[in-house]
């Protein structure tokens, strides 16, 4: 079951708003929230340079997009959410993570650029489950080509890239946590560590 988020309430609450206009039949303001919250998701296992890259890259697309965006208030601001995916999550398709869900979500915290850390994110996301969340945008990363990796991996995406609510972010090459596992290992086997 997904939780309820007593900081998400607590923000709709405290919810700064800028009025757009009257409304002409009963003499209402009419407001639109002046913070757009944008989602990413991810494991964030061994935290390094790739998952700040990321955060900070969909902080930027989302900020490039609502600037685009014409019903976009002059001084919009992005509240960035980063999931953590649960250890059960992860392991449905790959390994138990090394770090578990609530230490990784300490390192997600000391990241630049986030706003908010939110446990348990669900590994295919809903427009369903981004509206009961007030997201607007979802930052994820697309694998490219045809295969049939790719287009199951994609799938989670499908509604949202369907709504025009997904912005692509580009990975940072040359790191991941595979990697530095895999460093960690040659290191063991070489005698380094």
């Amino acid at each position: 079951p997904q939780r309820r988020h007593t900081l998400f309430h607590n923000l709709q609450t405290f919810k700064m708003v800028a009025p757009i206009g009257i409304d002409g039949l009963n003499g209402v303001v009419v407001t639109r929230a002046k913070t757009s919250r944008v989602l990413t998701t991810m494991v964030a296992d061994t935290m390094h340079v790739g998952h700040v890259n990321h955060i900070l890259k969909s902080r930027k697309a989302a900020e490039q997009r609502m600037k685009e965006t014409e019903t976009a208030v002059h001084d919009q601001k992005i509240h960035m959410i980063v999931g953590v995916h649960s250890d059960e999550v992860v392991m449905t398709y790959k390994r138990l993570p090394l770090f578990n869900m609530e230490e990784r979500m300490a390192h997600v915290r000391q990241s630049p650029g986030v706003d908010e850390v939110m446990p348990d994110a669900p590994l295919k996301l809903t427009l369903e489950y981004l509206d009961s969340i007030d997201v607007m945008y979802v930052c994820g990363n697309l694998m490219e080509g045809d295969s049939e990796e790719s287009r199951n991996y994609n799938s989670m995406y499908i509604e949202i890239v369907k709504a025009g609510r997904f912005l692509n972010i580009s990975r940072t090459e040359g790191i991941s946590t595979t990697d530095i596992i895999d460093r960690v290992v040659a290191h063991q086997k070489s005698g380094d560590l």
